[in-house]
């Protein structure tokens, strides 16, 4: 049951990001920027900021896409039912290392 709900959360997921992607796309194209900005995940956010004209936002936005880009690959590499295994976290990753 939990295995399925991840898979479609995952599916789902990448559905998701894949019309970000493109929608960022156009809106770097109608900027007259380089469209492929929207591929590189802080830096876009980055350009987003330049293209709306918020000179002062950008060093922000750039700190915040990077630091959620960085929670998201920790997330993913966390397995929520040794989290919960009263504890025994840190042993879980110490065993998973040599994978």
């Amino acid at each position: 049951m939990v295995e399925s709900f991840f898979r479609s959360y995952i599916i789902v997921d990448t559905i998701f990001i894949i019309l970000n992607i493109v929608g960022l796309w156009r809106i770097f194209v109608k900027c007259q920027k380089k469209g492929w900005w929207s591929l590189i995940p802080g830096f876009r956010e980055y350009e987003l900021a330049r293209c709306a004209d918020k000179e002062d936002d950008e060093r922000v936005y750039l700190f915040v896409s990077i630091l959620s880009l960085a929670l998201t690959i920790v997330g993913h590499f966390v397995d929520l039912e040794h989290v919960a295994d009263n504890g025994k976290t840190a042993s879980y990753f110490l065993s998973s290392a040599g994978r």
